[in-house]
């Protein structure tokens, strides 16, 4: 994983409210105006797991692997890739966006000092 970038979700211009995933209308006010918009990368995490096992030939060799749970400031809730020490719960992270082996925008978690 490689390729970081900073935080943009989608934000609704009616209510503010940021979204992910991405959706056609705003969830709380259904407004239909949402624009990708740079938004606070730090988070909570919630949770994490350690995957032993991964159908997918360029994970499994890179396992164990670990995803996490993140509340970010913003608001949303969302999966990320972990990259780092072992995680703890409750610690403060930041999230941003990074291409994966196949050039696919995914989500990656890492602690913040």
């Amino acid at each position: 994983m490689n390729d970081a970038r900073p935080l943009e979700l989608q934000v609704c211009r009616h209510c503010a409210r940021v979204q992910y995933p991405a959706r056609e209308v705003c969830r709380d006010c259904l407004g239909g105006e949402l624009e990708r918009q740079a938004v606070d990368s730090a988070g909570e995490l919630l949770s994490w797991c350690r995957l032993h096992a991964s159908l997918e030939p360029w994970f499994q060799q890179r396992l164990p692997w670990i995803v996490v749970s993140v509340r970010l400031h913003a608001g949303p809730v969302v999966l990320a890739h972990w990259s780092g020490d072992e995680p703890v719960i409750g610690q403060t992270v930041g999230v941003q966006w990074t291409s994966d082996h196949e050039g696919r925008d995914v989500l990656t978690a890492q602690a913040r000092g």
